[in-house]
């Protein structure tokens, strides 16, 4: 497992770091319960999904209750999907907000986290150096390590876009926020587990 820590920052990055904070507890504040709605919508919807997938089992079996239960269900999942669409609409306005402030957020941990990217670029291509001619071809692999590409893809990018649902983009502004934090504070700001483990930030 490697565990890595923040890359130190200077007063200037500190600076900037701290207005991303800033920013992005304030658009998280304003869009936390339009997110959560619709995270409990989806829920509901996955219930229902599950009941009528159920109920038509029963139908096709020929079951008189379940055949007559299968339309309200269907009916019900119809408004639970109304009721999404009508919790999305009410936030639109929030979402574009909260998506810049994550997507600017997220592009400074990037610049600050470069060095982060490079120590662990050269960690691995220490290992890997005494089986290759030289060093170039070392650090040329190490850049294909697992390792590399999730944290490439775990730190140094997000993973949502400005026409995802907000509890997508709600989730991944809290991820941001968490790398922030990491960075201000010096902890540990990312963590593999290796292929067969889940990776955390």
């Amino acid at each position: 497992m490697i565990h890595i820590k923040a890359a130190k920052v200077s007063k200037e990055q500190g600076q900037q770091l701290t207005k991303h904070k800033q920013r992005l507890e304030t658009v998280i504040a304003k869009t936390e319960s339009h997110s959560k709605k619709v995270v409990d919508l989806r829920k509901k919807e996955a219930e229902l999904r599950k009941k009528a997938d159920s109920l038509k089992h029963g139908a096709a079996a020929l079951r008189l209750d379940d055949e007559i239960q299968l339309p309200a269900a269907i009916t019900q999942i119809q408004r639970v999907h109304e009721e999404i669409a009508e919790a999305e609409a009410q936030c639109h306005l929030d979402k574009e907000p909260l998506f810049r402030a994550l997507d600017e957020a997220q592009d400074c941990v990037q610049k600050v986290s470069q060095t982060t990217y490079a120590e662990l670029i050269e960690k691995i291509a220490d290992a890997l150096a005494p089986f290759f001619d030289n060093r170039t071809n070392a650090e040329y692999v190490a850049r294909e390590f697992p390792a590399i590409r999730a944290l490439t893809a775990e730190l140094l990018r997000h993973r949502t876009n400005s026409y995802d649902s907000i509890e997508v983009m709600h989730s991944e502004a809290l991820l941001v926020l968490r790398k922030v934090d990491a960075l201000l504070n010096g902890n540990v700001i990312w963590t593999y587990q290796g292929l067969n483990g889940a990776t955390a930030k």
